[in-house]
């Protein structure tokens, strides 16, 4: 039973050990509620754009844990929202509940929850984090995805995505408040993502940080002056400075907020 899941997890222990899978398995858990119960209200309100892109969420964060029947499940919904056949989506979407559960419980028990916590994170019936802000962290590296989960998911809403074309799709559907955007992108890069971004009424205000590994002298002001809202360099060394720089943004929304590498200063100033 659970061969899958149980694969994913013992690679992951081995990657960064148990502590690890239990950081990454309690912030799906936290994440899930949140996630279905707005798949249930799209498709109560018959929104196939929506639906979509919340079954997409669920199956992008699934994935890394080796969940296959949840992720064929939330497949299944994707498929049905595309063909605007929202009664069979809406069939899918229970399946993707029970399956929720069943690995919830199986979660839980695998890395030692406390039964209660477990209970309370895996709740689906409750919407936990309906309130809060957006993150659209567009990343092809799964583990760069955990990092910025461990430092961002217990504040904000985070939507994972590995391309620049599932990016754009998933946002077009459900908008987010801010992007963090790797540049280097398989196929479509972030330069690319930004500037159709910039070109679509409903994404154009949107801010976006640019994320990359290539940290070079002068990266910064060339990403700031191509249009992205705020610069972080990988490796992530400074947790609150990512932090800062999200909570700025998010403030009031026409703040333009700049970070620059470890050995720089940041600064703001208004945004055009």
């Amino acid at each position: 039973m659970r061969q899958h899941e149980r694969a994913a997890l013992e690679r992951l222990t081995r990657f960064g050990g148990a502590p690890l899978v239990t950081e990454l398995v309690t912030l799906f858990l936290e994440d899930l509620p949140g996630r279905i119960a707005r798949a249930r209200a799209a498709a109560l309100a018959g929104d196939a754009s929506a639906l979509g892109a919340a079954a997409h969420a669920i199956r992008s964060s699934s994935a890394q844990l080796g969940a296959a029947n949840l992720a064929a499940a939330c497949d299944a919904v994707e498929k049905a929202a595309e063909k605007c056949d929202m009664e069979s989506a809406a069939s899918s979407v229970a399946d993707v509940e029970a399956e929720a559960r069943s690995l919830t419980d199986w979660l839980a028990t695998y890395v030692g929850l406390d039964p209660v916590v477990a209970d309370r994170l895996g709740d689906t019936s409750v919407a936990t984090d309906v309130e809060r802000a957006r993150i659209a962290v567009v990343e092809d590296n799964a583990d760069n995805r955990l990092l910025i989960d461990a430092i961002l998911g217990e504040s904000y809403v985070l939507d994972e995505y590995a391309t620049g074309v599932d990016a754009l799709e998933g946002m077009a559907a459900c908008r987010p408040d801010l992007v963090l955007l790797d540049v280097s992108l398989p196929g479509m890069d972030g330069l690319d993502v930004l500037a159709r971004m910039r070109a679509d009424p409903d994404l154009r205000r949107v801010p976006v940080v640019a994320v990359t590994a290539h940290a070079m002298v002068g990266d910064r002001e060339r990403y700031l002056t191509a249009g992205f809202d705020g610069y972080v360099p990988k490796p992530i060394v400074d947790e609150r400075r990512l932090m800062d720089l999200v909570e700025g943004l998010l403030r009031g929304g026409t703040e333009r907020a700049r970070v620059a590498a470890p050995s720089g200063p940041s600064d703001t100033d208004a945004r055009p």
